[in-house]
């Protein structure tokens, strides 16, 4: 006959409390594990993106008032400004630039730290090294053919940046046809601008892309 098993003493009220309570610390440290690694997966060390960007703005515009006061060092800045466009990616770095871009082309002619900047940025848009045009000149280059502005200086200032960049990319530069064709359009409206400063560079650009053999080629045409 198998002996009887024992019956189980009840447990205490007090010796229930405790294994309560370390049921329950148990349960709290699976829990703060849990969020312990929710941490370390969305690496709250990471800035977010919003800051990232004003940041990158800050830089941005750090880099230029250098740029515009030390000509010899624009080598090192272009690649500062490399280094930023990697970590801000195209869109937010063109918006941002473009924003900088607009201030500088509201300084005086006369203004020597304006024309510095905008040496500054003609160097560094044709920076790139690719086998076709790079956005950052591509797209620099479609805002400026498409921007109008009510003030004949900053009409100005828009011709005589393109003529920088047609400048900095040298004679044997090749650009692409939209692009040459866009230059072209733009620069024939702008030949007639009231001011003279304008119509000057305008025509200035006009002659770095015409074909003088070609007897029907626009811009000897518009001549």
């Amino acid at each position: 006959m198998p002996k009887p098993k024992a019956k189980a003493k009840p447990k205490s009220k007090a010796a229930a409390a405790a294994a309560s309570k370390r049921e329950a610390t148990k349960n709290n440290n699976a829990v703060s594990a849990e969020k312990e690694n929710e941490m370390e997966i969305s690496d709250p060390t990471s800035v977010p993106i919003r800051e990232q960007c004003r940041g990158g703005a800050e830089s941005m515009y750090t880099i230029m008032r250098h740029a515009e006061l030390k000509e010899s060092l624009h080598k090192r800045y272009e690649k500062e400004l490399q280094q930023l466009y990697s970590r801000m990616g195209h869109q937010e770095f063109l918006n941002t630039f473009i924003n900088v871009l607009k201030t500088v082309l509201e300084a005086e002619e006369s203004n020597e730290n304006g024309n510095k900047a905008l040496s500054f940025c003609a160097k560094f848009v044709t920076s790139f090294e690719s086998e076709k045009t790079h956005p950052m000149m591509t797209e620099t280059f479609h805002w400026l053919l498409t921007t109008y502005s009510s003030s004949p200086h900053v009409r100005y200032r828009i011709c005589y940046f393109v003529n920088l960049i047609l400048e900095t990319l040298g004679p044997n530069a090749a650009l692409d046809d939209t692009q040459c064709d866009e230059i072209i359009e733009t620069m024939l409206e702008r030949v007639k601008d009231v001011s003279a400063g304008g119509r000057k560079q305008a025509v200035l650009a006009m002659q770095r892309l015409q074909i003088p053999d070609n007897p029907v080629d626009p811009v000897v045409c518009a001549y």
